[in-house]
């Protein structure tokens, strides 16, 4: 897709064209600000501008002299780093329509919105940004920004583009960017200051968090800003979604089971003990694995977004770092959880569905079995965090709901789903893309970015098994809900039921135990 028709150009004028008869010429504006001469037989055909990069079709709407849209027309939106994304598989066509859908409905920018809607992470962003060509990425954190340097740049401005000015020189203005491709913020940053503005490329937690600093909102004003809404809510949630975001966003990590601590414990008090041993008791309990895998993909390891495997995490860490997160890690019980919410099942379900992962991996000959043990672990651990932040729910999540119930319920009651929650803390806790992305689309693994889709289709059909546990066999639902995954998989429905069996087996030994 381009982002403007290609016209046949046979039956216009040179007048029509705009063309400066007297030289040959067409003057082409760039969104940025920028104007350029240009022969006039380059109209109709790509021109990329010298000052920020963008690329664009020379057409009339392109031209200097351009008359100006009608009042009250919508400007165009570029769809340029959406339709990037999407061909470094990063996104979908699918997944770009509904996000631009959303933008237009409620405004924002594109990346913010992809984001918001668990379709992109913040670190999968940032590395794709920092690829791109004359994209230069910084440190915002190594910058000491002077504090009369950001009043250049309206607040309303910066938040609106998600940047930030953070340097001067003459009438050069260096300026933080979440996304510096964004060609009509430059020109919109450029119009405001009157400076010609030098993009850099800054995380976007970094910039967030700079611009809280630098441009800090008065909670009141906000809040008289908002629109009011007469009508009453159809139910009064426990908390409202800004709340819940709020918390997730506190959490630093979850509580592992007390018998997790325990086993731990044991384990390394045994003679003869491996590290093998204690990765194999670290790898039943899905916080404790969530908090290993995060670690090592920590910048302390050298190894950002390429560590799955909760025996290669325990691996990098060590034995003795590894224990130690375990003992200082709060446990569950005595952290108060919702009342709704069965502790023991939700760790059954989740061992469960982590076992059946790494089975059908095997079943599907793909080369990713330890990762699907993880992403299978970790794939419901937005449940345990919504439980934990709002003990006091309301009791409108009974157990025993369909996954659509389940979201339904949830959307009521906190105003995030589990899927949601579970996909904010693998972008904040630094969880690899390959993991996040099943923890976020098992729900509705054909969403998923087309690199991450088979481990999707693993998980989702893992946790459809794990939703009929403790049955002697699932039922019709969980098949049901097993069909299209395990179909995409090439896995057939026996196959998929002698792993239910054999899983179950195992899983009511370990119930027993502990």
């Amino acid at each position: 897709m381009t982002m403007f028709r290609r016209l046949h150009w046979r039956h216009r004028t040179r007048k029509e064209d705009n063309v400066d008869d007297k030289t040959g010429v067409i003057r082409v504006a760039c969104p940025c600000g920028h104007k350029g001469n240009v022969p006039a037989e380059a109209m109709g055909k790509p021109y990329q501008c010298p000052k920020c990069g963008e690329r664009f079709t020379i057409a009339p709407e392109r031209l200097a002299d351009a008359p100006p849209a009608p009042d009250g027309a919508a400007p165009p939106r570029d769809p340029r780093v959406g339709q990037l994304l999407v061909q470094a598989g990063l996104i979908t066509e699918a997944q770009l329509a509904e996000a631009l859908a959303a933008q237009a409905d409620r405004g924002g920018k594109l990346f913010e919105v992809l984001i918001n809607l668990a379709f992109l992470s913040k670190a999968d962003l940032h590395t794709f940004l920092s690829g791109q060509p004359g994209v230069t990425a910084i440190e915002l954190r190594n910058y000491d920004i002077p504090h009369d340097l950001p009043p250049i740049i309206p607040a309303e401005l910066a938040r609106k583009h998600v940047l930030l000015p953070i340097d001067r020189m003459g009438k050069l203005l260096t300026v933080g960017m979440a996304c510096p491709l964004d060609a009509a913020a430059i020109a919109e940053v450029e119009k405001a200051t009157g400076l010609r503005v030098k993009a850099m490329l800054c995380s976007f937690d970094d910039i967030h968090a700079a611009l809280e600093r630098f441009y800090p909102v008065n909670k009141a004003e906000t809040a008289m800003e908002q629109p009011i809404d007469i009508k009453p809510p159809p139910q009064k949630r426990a908390l409202n979604p800004e709340e819940v975001l709020a918390r997730l966003d506190a959490i630093d990590a979850l509580p592992v089971l007390s018998s997790t601590l325990r086993h731990v414990r044991d384990t390394r008090a045994r003679s003869g003990h491996t590290i093998r041993d204690v990765a194999g008791v670290v790898c039943t309990d899905p916080a404790l694995s969530a908090a290993l895998v995060g670690l090592a993909n920590s910048a302390v390891y050298g190894m950002p977004g390429r560590v799955a495997s909760i025996n290669l995490a325990v691996t990098i860490l060590g034995e003795t770092a590894t224990v130690r997160l375990a003992e200082n890690a709060e446990t569950v019980p005595p952290v108060p959880v919702a009342s709704h919410f069965d502790v023991k099942m939700f760790w059954l379900r989740s061992v469960f569905a982590a076992a059946a992962s790494m089975a059908l991996a095997k079943a599907a000959s793909r080369d990713f079995v330890g990762e699907a043990y993880t992403a299978g672990l970790l794939h419901e651990i937005g449940r345990l965090a919504l439980a934990i932040i709002a003990p006091d729910a309301t009791g409108t999540m009974p157990p025993g709901r369909s996954h659509a119930d389940l979201i339904q319920a949830e959307q009521e009651t906190y105003g995030v789903t589990h899927p949601e929650a579970a996909y904010r803390l693998a972008q904040r806790w630094s969880l690899p893309a390959l993991i996040a992305a099943p923890i976020h689309c098992h729900h509705a693994p054909d969403t998923a970015p087309q690199n991450h889709r088979d481990l999707c289709m693993i998980v989702a059909a893992a946790a459809a098994l794990a939703s009929a546990f403790p049955a002697e066999t699932p039922g019709q639902d969980a098949i049901d809900a097993c069909a299209a995954p395990l179909d995409h998989l090439g896995v057939s429905q026996s196959a998929a039921a002698d792993i239910y069996e054999k899983t179950s087996l195992r899983l009511r030994g370990a119930a027993a135990r502990n």
